[in-house]
């Protein structure tokens, strides 16, 4: 059984681009934009995030767990 927190989540992306510049709008509901870590690496743009989540239910067992 896969473990839910090494499952790589991707957010739907809208890129524009003009002539000077890029815009990404990212759909990442219940993250703020200080959360996100932006990366540059070898012309290679990386944006990412993490979320710690709480378990706060005795006695579950969770066998999927696709959203929060």
């Amino acid at each position: 059984m896969v473990n839910d927190e090494s499952i790589l989540k991707l957010p739907a992306v809208n890129i524009f681009e003009s002539e000077n510049h890029c815009h990404i709008e990212l759909a990442a509901p219940g993250l703020k934009k200080e959360e996100f870590k932006i990366a540059i690496d070898k012309d290679v743009l990386t944006i990412s995030s993490e979320k710690k989540t709480a378990n706060n239910v005795e006695n579950r067992k969770t066998n999927r767990k696709e959203f929060s």
